[in-house]
């Protein structure tokens, strides 16, 4: 991590992102312990992603994190020399953590290997996670719930159906259950919109998932290309009813509450040239109404009554 004449070093001096440097000045501050909390609960974040998160700016951020990676509490993981770093917990961190916050703390876990397409899928994950806690925050609701994947399997590894995160919303008197999946493009379509007939089937026999009691699947693709690829391969299937279809980087603005996702599979599938923003336009929270038998998407009854 570059880190420039403002930690006392000189100007022009460049921080070692591998070598801890002594700081017997260090003094842990409330702020510290909210942004171990999120390694933990996340596992891999970026400086834009903490920035975002718990700083004014990029710089202070910087700063405050390599604090805390010379006293040990977090390690700093680089791919690429020109790219910025992701931070992890560390052992010496959980415990502090353990010992500082009055929460639950998550189990430690190591770092995911930094990788192609696995980080790709991590990284969306965290990114709509941080999108979706902002959004909520700033529409007046609250993000209740977001498990990850990892936290599911832990406690059902045996479960046929185990989303990438179960997440629940509220927005005033509205309660969103979301069944979140992430798709990185690793897998063939075909095979996701298998995995979309799970759910369906599910929601027909009325089985909860994971304590989501009729959630709506919000499929998150990695791009617009990709998003229409999986549009074609849902399109006549039954899963498409409960699917609400969303993609990068539009959803990451809110989590997808206001913009980021398509009202229509089959009105996606069908469009011609190159997709933009303007394809998915339609939110969360406007998408998804509440009625006597659970959380259905309003934009798919409306498209199947036309």
């Amino acid at each position: 991590m570059a880190s420039p004449s403002s930690d006392g070093q000189g100007e022009g001096y460049r921080a070692s992102r591998r070598l801890r440097e002594a700081d017997r000045d260090f003094r842990v501050q409330g702020r510290d312990v909210d942004v171990l909390m999120a390694l933990a609960k996340m596992r891999l974040l970026r400086t834009s992603d903490l920035t975002r998160l718990f700083f004014d700016s990029k710089g202070t951020c910087q700063k405050r994190m390599r604090k805390l990676f010379d006293a040990g509490l977090v390690r700093a993981i680089v791919s690429e020399l020109a790219s910025e770093n992701r931070y992890a917990l560390t052992p010496m961190g959980h415990a502090f953590l353990v010992e500082a916050s009055d929460d639950d703390v998550p189990p430690w876990r190591p770092a995911p290997k930094v990788k192609g397409r696995e980080l790709t899928h991590l990284g969306l994950l965290n990114a709509y996670r941080i999108a979706l806690a902002t959004g909520a925050a700033k529409a007046g609701g609250v993000l209740v719930r977001f498990t990850p994947d990892w936290e599911l399997r832990s406690q059902s590894p045996q479960a046929d159906l185990i989303p990438d995160a179960a997440v629940v919303v509220e927005l005033g008197s509205k309660r969103l259950e979301i069944a979140l999946e992430i798709d990185a493009g690793t897998i063939a379509p075909s095979l996701v919109a298998k995995r979309m007939a799970k759910y369906e089937a599910k929601r027909m026999m009325r089985a909860p998932v994971f304590g989501l009691a009729a959630p709506v699947v919000f499929l998150v693709a990695v791009t617009a290309r990709r998003a229409r690829s999986l549009a074609r391969a849902l399109r006549g299937s039954t899963a498409a009813g409960g699917v609400l279809l969303g993609v990068a980087p539009s959803v990451l603005v809110d989590g997808g509450l206001s913009s980021g996702a398509c009202a229509s599979i089959s009105a996606l599938s069908d469009r011609k040239g190159a997709l933009t923003a303007a394809d998915f336009t339609a939110g969360l929270a406007a998408a998804v109404r509440v009625t006597g038998r659970g959380v259905t998407l309003a934009v798919c009854a409306t498209a199947r009554s036309r």
